[in-house]
């Protein structure tokens, strides 16, 4: 995996992307945009969205992905419908706030309830 080291160390610093975006692809735009996200922010809001890239090698549920801790998270898979929803499945169970996908040419959303107060 790519980009994550840039996201863990801007959380680390109580800092939070606006959003990330996850590409599990092999396309030379992932690649440097995993790499360099965290070096300029986004022109559109001036806020840093980050972009982690996932290698083919990379099993999606062995993944680490602590840091998407309530992050809103958008994924982008060229490697089949099937893989797609593993890595869907593995970044809910990261608990993220939201998981956005286009699988099968269908949006699949996932957006967690907030708690409630107990009272």
């Amino acid at each position: 995996m790519t980009g994550d080291k840039q996201l863990i160390a801007m959380r680390r610093a109580r800092r939070v992307p606006r959003a990330v975006w996850i590409t599990d692809s092999d396309d030379a735009y992932s690649r440097a945009t995993a790499r360099d996200w965290h070096l300029h922010p986004s022109t559109a809001d001036g806020q840093y969205h980050a972009h982690l890239r996932i290698d083919a090698a990379d099993i999606p549920h062995a993944l680490d992905l602590r840091c998407l801790v309530n992050l809103e998270v958008h994924i982008a898979c060229d490697r089949g419908a099937e893989r797609a929803h593993r890595l869907f499945d593995a970044v809910m169970a990261a608990d993220a706030s939201a998981v956005i996908a286009l699988i099968n040419n269908e949006v699949v959303l996932h957006r967690r309830q907030p708690e409630r107060a107990h009272g």
